[in-house]
């Protein structure tokens, strides 16, 4: 078994080598990701887009409301990752040519 003192020699350590002063509230590139609250919060920002997706996917063959489903899991992954809103543009442009004809 390890003794207490092992881990207590790192801390100093650690602490020593922690520029705090460079740490936003937002998080740093250095210390290597966003804080907990933010990543958190972007976790479930992708869970719940992704859930909507999902549903509105099973949505489309079972009866219920899945178009609408899938257009809000789209605007809200859009907000976070570019290849929802370029899937939206293209649908946008394929209904506009439908239209056309």
């Amino acid at each position: 078994m390890p003794s207490s003192d092992a881990g207590s020699k790192c801390v100093p350590w650690l602490v020593a080598r922690t520029n705090f002063r460079s740490m936003s509230a937002l998080g740093s590139s250095q210390r290597g990701g966003l804080l907990p609250a933010a990543k958190a919060r972007r976790t479930a920002h992708v869970a719940a887009g992704t859930a909507l997706l999902v549903a509105g996917g099973a949505l489309l063959v079972l009866p219920g409301p899945g178009i609408p489903l899938v257009v809000a899991g789209l605007a809200v992954l859009g907000r976070r990752y570019e290849w929802p809103k370029e899937l939206g543009r293209r649908a946008a442009r394929q209904l506009q040519s439908l239209r056309r004809r």
